[in-house]
C-alpha cells in the first residue's frame, strides 16, 4: 500500500513539474511573441516616418 501511495505521489510530482515547465515555456513564448510584435510595430512606425518625411520633402505644402 505504501508503495502505491509513493508511486502516485511521484506521478503527481512529475505531472506538476511538466505542467510548470510547459507554463514557463508558454510564458517565454508569449514574451518572444510580444517582443517580435513590438519590433514589428517599431519597424512599421519608422517606415511611416520615412514615408512622411519623403512626402513632405517632395511636396512642402503637405505637412503631417
Amino acid at each position: 500500500i505504501h508503495r502505491i501511495e509513493l508511486q502516485s505521489h511521484l506521478v503527481r510530482e512529475s505531472v506538476g513539474k511538466l505542467v510548470r515547465g510547459e507554463a514557463r515555456e508558454l510564458a517565454n513564448g508569449a514574451g518572444l511573441q510580444a517582443a517580435s510584435n513590438l519590433l514589428l510595430c517599431r519597424y512599421t512606425y519608422i517606415q511611416l516616418l520615412v514615408l512622411s518625411y519623403k512626402a513632405t520633402s517632395a511636396h512642402p505644402s503637405l505637412s503631417f
